[in-house]
């Protein structure tokens, strides 16, 4: 059985933030140039919601986002949220990702480079660091002349909790 979008949502998220992880300066800063840059303020509010961005333990799409904000009292809007988000996203802090579902989910890019496996029945989403793919893949773009700043995968199928379930039901 396929799942809903909306049970996809459900069990693709871990809402809770990284206890204690502050953002890094270096993520800070990024961000605060790509404001100057485009003669844009870096406002409290952007601030913040980076900072809850940093926090993020996994994927979380933008009404998670908002509804941690809010929690904390940030006063910003949800137009702001999803302006700041796009903001996010092009200065390189955010990265958007398909993990199903009917509207986007947000990762933190931060140093910690990873591909994702998608269970389409479940929703579960495995996180994978593989060196020798990353090592193929940057023999590709090498041999087929291309270079790139940043890549992603997701892999979507069932994960073996899920095959199990289905063969014990047949």
């Amino acid at each position: 059985m396929r799942m809903s979008l909306n049970q996809v949502k459900t069990q693709a998220r871990n809402t809770e933030p990284r206890a204690g992880q502050a953002c890094p300066d270096p993520e800070v800063e990024r961000f605060r140039r790509y404001f100057q840059d485009g003669g844009l303020p870096f406002t409290e509010q952007r601030r913040r919601i980076l900072e809850e961005v940093c926090r993020s333990a996994s994927h979380f799409d933008a009404e998670e986002l908002y509804g941690r904000i809010r929690r904390r009292r940030v006063p910003a809007s949800r137009v702001t949220l999803y302006r700041t988000l796009g903001h996010l996203e092009r200065a390189g802090v955010l990265r958007r990702i398909d993990i199903g579902g009917d509207h986007a989910h947000y990762e933190f890019i931060g140093t910690d480079h990873h591909e994702h496996l998608v269970c389409t029945r479940c929703g579960r989403v495995v996180e994978i660091h593989e060196p020798d793919l990353e090592a193929r893949v940057a023999s590709l773009l090498s041999a087929h002349g291309f270079s790139t700043d940043q890549h992603a995968m997701q892999v979507f199928g069932e994960c073996g909790d899920c095959r199990g379930a289905g063969r014990a039901a047949h």
